[in-house]
């Protein structure tokens, strides 16, 4: 099951000025998404898959990329421990704003209406949306005439590095060629240590002035695995 709705939440604040008796109530404009039970309806073709996590930030990414929005624009938080709705999830922010809010929602609330599965769910701050929308500017470019490279890197790192380290430190060591990352695999179990997680990571580059050699590309690689290794202590394997 999937369900949306968009309307209007009203909220209370104690600590708001008191000059006027509404001052401490406000209404704001939210999209609310949910996601529940299998991915897809049953066929002969496709074997039965739960709805996950990723399938929620997949749709709130791809809403976010058709207004015009830049993902890695977004300041990212985790919402663990930090809300009374969510087991864990994340928060994107632009200019202090809240934008969105997703993650899996409480054993404790799903159970108080008999529901036995994850329930995965995204609160869109739609006012902040449109309030940030006024400043986002899209911007077009020409199709590049060079194609492509794919690097890809597997580290052993501490359970407490996110891959929100791995990219703005990949980016900080390399603004201008490196386009776009992506976390391929996760790996945790017996073959390494408890407190270890291993990351696989793909790297894409490309010049757009000329087809980059593979001296140039061995340069970009080996300068950002010192980061990685400098940084956040990561073993390249």
């Amino acid at each position: 099951m999937r369900f949306y709705e968009l309307g209007n939440c009203y909220f209370y604040s104690a600590d708001k000025a008191k000059k006027d008796t509404l001052d401490k109530y406000s209404e704001e404009q939210h999209l609310a998404l949910f996601i529940i039970g299998s991915k897809y309806e049953s066929n002969w073709i496709m074997k039965e898959e739960k709805s996950s996590y990723y399938q929620l930030k997949s749709y709130v990414e791809n809403i976010f990329t058709r207004l015009g929005y830049i993902l890695d624009d977004f300041k990212i938080d985790s919402v663990r421990n930090k809300s009374d709705i969510y087991i864990d999830g994340l928060s994107y922010s632009r200019n202090n704003d809240i934008i969105v809010e997703f993650g899996i929602i409480l054993n404790s609330l799903v159970m108080d209406f008999g529901i036995k599965e994850n329930v995965f769910y995204c609160d869109i701050y739609w006012d902040n949306v449109i309030k940030n929308l006024n400043i986002q500017n899209v911007e077009f470019s020409k199709l590049p005439k060079y194609p492509e490279v794919r690097r890809d890197l597997s580290m052993l790192l501490n359970n407490s590095i996110t891959f929100d380290q791995i990219k703005k430190l990949a980016f900080k060591a390399e603004n201008y060629f490196l386009k776009r990352i992506n976390l391929f695999d996760v790996y945790t179990g017996d073959k390494i240590d408890k407190s270890k997680k291993s990351y696989a990571v793909s790297f894409i580059l490309q010049d757009l002035k000329k087809t980059l050699t593979d001296k140039q590309i061995d340069v970009i690689m080996n300068n950002i695995a010192s980061v990685f290794t400098k940084e956040l202590g990561a073993e390249i394997r």
